[in-house]
């Protein structure tokens, strides 16, 4: 089967994607880079092999099939290694197989299923498939704290390129996991739905997998906090401290002095900033401050990069200390919001 149409031309995408990636720099080597922009076309051509294969496949050969059309895209970022240094290549095989292996056993089930149950219309249900996860993505980066996103079709988006020698970690493995889940129930419904019966048990079998996929995210999900929860954000910073036109929060057992001058040096910057650009903040600004960058990374993203969302009207820094050497520059963004349009982003210089 690996000669015909419906696998090759998934298996030459990927394998044109690989060739160019190779001489571009920091997704020359197996590593997060490249494994994140062959998962995001890895979500397409999975899909498209599993809308297009022969109807007399069963959804076994159909998932091998998704995994081996990356194995010339895989040998070349190999090969490339001899000439571009890698860092630590048996990490980026980790990455390799849990963003583009599984995001392509995913979207090729989700194919399957589209192609067996689809009949009038389907591009619409295509287009369904791959706008709604960018979309709810989208609304995650803009509506909540974190500028990470985990999304089992397209994988994982750190929220920051600037930080380097990301490493595979539990939150990861848990999400990957609810993914082979999906992929598991998903290849159950298509048999069930293959072998026939009548409507309404087929529409049980979905509703069940719908439920179990839903329980997973809710319950996983939020205790590992790939899906975000203000709840457990503000659980985690819950000392509070205000100043005018300010909110500090910090985490649970901050010595209180050590926050006093926190907030303090907070207030002294805003009013530098408020007396130098002649203007004041139209809403509160919240500052939330974590105790480490490794805490940083897991409740919001960015692990070495300080963080402003204007629209927010909110900034993200790490480590507990005053004066703090950034703090200044991301209430400087949020400030300048007052000037902006778009999202807050200042437009006068």
């Amino acid at each position: 089967m690996y000669w015909q149409r419906w696998f090759v031309l998934p298996a030459l995408v990927q394998t044109v994607l690989a060739g160019v990636l190779c001489f571009v720099p920091l997704f020359n080597i197996l590593g997060y880079e490249f494994s994140l922009a062959t998962s995001v076309v890895a979500a397409m051509t999975g899909y498209g092999l599993g809308l297009k294969a022969p109807d007399r496949l069963r959804m076994l050969p159909i998932l091998w099939a998704a995994l081996a059309h990356h194995l010339p895209s895989f040998v070349l970022i190999s090969l490339n290694a001899l000439r571009v240094q890698n860092c630590d290549y048996f990490e980026g095989l980790g990455f390799f197989i849990l963003l583009p292996g599984l995001s392509a056993l995913y979207s090729a089930t989700l194919g399957r299923l589209v192609g067996l149950t689809v009949f009038r219309r389907r591009w619409l249900v295509t287009g369904a498939v791959f706008l709604a996860p960018l979309i709810l993505g989208l609304w995650q980066i803009y509506a909540e704290c974190p500028i990470f996103v985990y999304d089992h079709l397209y994988g994982y988006f750190a929220g920051s390129l600037y930080d380097e020698a990301l490493s595979i970690d539990s939150r990861l493995l848990l999400f990957r996991a609810g993914t082979l889940g999906r992929v598991l129930l998903l290849s159950w419904v298509i048999g069930f739905w293959r072998v026939g019966g009548s409507g309404l048990r087929r529409l049980g079998a979905l509703g069940l997998t719908l439920s179990l996929m839903a329980a997973y995210e809710y319950t996983v999900g939020r205790r590992a906090f790939y899906v975000p929860s203000r709840d457990k954000l503000q659980h985690y910073l819950s000392v509070q401290i205000e100043r005018p036109n300010l909110v500090v929060h910090l985490p649970k057992g901050t010595d209180l002095k050590l926050a006093e001058k926190i907030a303090d040096d907070h207030s002294f910057r805003l009013q530098q900033l408020e007396g130098r650009l002649n203007l004041h903040p139209s809403l509160p600004i919240h500052s939330y401050v974590y105790r480490s960058s490794e805490d940083k990374a897991r409740f919001m993203g960015g692990k070495n990069t300080m963080i402003a969302k204007p629209w927010l009207h909110e900034i993200h820094i790490h480590d507990l200390q005053a004066p703090h050497p950034v703090v200044g520059h991301e209430l400087a963004h949020v400030l300048a919001s007052e000037l902006g349009c778009f999202l807050g982003l200042s437009t006068t210089g």
